[in-house]
């Protein structure tokens, strides 16, 4: 990883800039986190949010667990247990039995 200098280099922006940037004192560009997402090789959620977003920050999420394997073992087990894939947090309503099922 490049240090401070070489990355605001790297960006086409001053250092001190970069500096204000990492402390809050500034606000980056759109231009600024576009540019720094691509370098990275990592998704702009990542650089905004913290969260990896599926293939795109795939090989960034394969180092960290490499470099951090209790944050993969700590995610797991504060995940939810389902079984399914639904954007509802609420049951299906039970089934009658003579509801047919097609």
């Amino acid at each position: 990883m490049p240090n401070q200098s070489e990355c605001a280099r790297l960006l086409g922006v001053d250092a001190s800039t970069l500096n204000k940037i990492e402390r809050g004192d500034r606000a980056p560009s759109v231009f600024l986190i576009a540019a720094l997402s691509n370098r990275l090789r990592v998704s702009t959620d990542f650089l905004l949010k913290g969260v990896l977003n599926g293939r795109t920050d795939e090989e960034l999420a394969l180092r960290l667990a490499a470099l951090h394997p209790g944050l993969v073992l700590q995610r797991q087990d504060m995940a939810p247990n389902t079984d399914r894939n639904t954007s509802s947090d609420t049951p299906d309503p039970p089934k009658r039995p003579d509801e047919e099922i097609h």
